[in-house]
């Protein structure tokens, strides 16, 4: 998986994972994806706890992710 960006939008992430916005809330919530505040703007979430993310369903599922 490659990432363009360092940060990310909810929807970003959302597509990126092929998951709902409310996934990727639900995921910050229980801090599985890591988020910032860049001054005045929503919530981002971070690159690197994406690919953290990926790396752990891997591990679990013993299978990728294949995001669109």
């Amino acid at each position: 998986m490659e990432l363009r960006k360092l940060l990310y939008r909810y929807d970003e992430a959302a597509e990126l994972l092929s998951l709902s916005v409310q996934s990727i809330r639900r995921l910050v919530d229980a801090g599985e994806l890591d988020r910032v505040y860049v001054a005045g703007r929503e919530p981002r979430i971070t690159q690197e706890s994406i690919l953290d993310y990926v790396k752990r369903k891997k591990r679990q599922n013993g299978s990728a992710l294949h995001p669109t």
